[in-house]
């Protein structure tokens, strides 16, 4: 399955790695509250999330954390 989902641009969540520094300096709860209503809103994130080729989180990490919360197994990736 998780082949066919690259494919489509997706990755399984379990696969993302984190950095400290984002781990570190978690988003605040406003920002948070905001993102999650514009994805319950829209049906996508404001921002995407953004992985370098070894599956590193560069960017995104609020729009990751929404989706680990609502305990999606793959979500929309783009690649840097």
């Amino acid at each position: 399955m998780d082949k066919i989902m690259k494919l489509f641009g997706y990755e399984n969540i379990n696969n993302i790695k984190i950095q400290e520094e984002f781990k570190n300096k978690p988003p605040k709860y406003q920002k948070m509250l905001e993102k999650k209503l514009y994805h319950l809103q829209h049906h996508k994130f404001e921002q995407p999330i953004v992985l370098d080729n070894n599956n590193w989180l560069v960017d995104g990490y609020t729009s990751y954390l929404i989706a680990n919360g609502l305990g999606k197994k793959y979500v929309k990736i783009r690649r840097r």
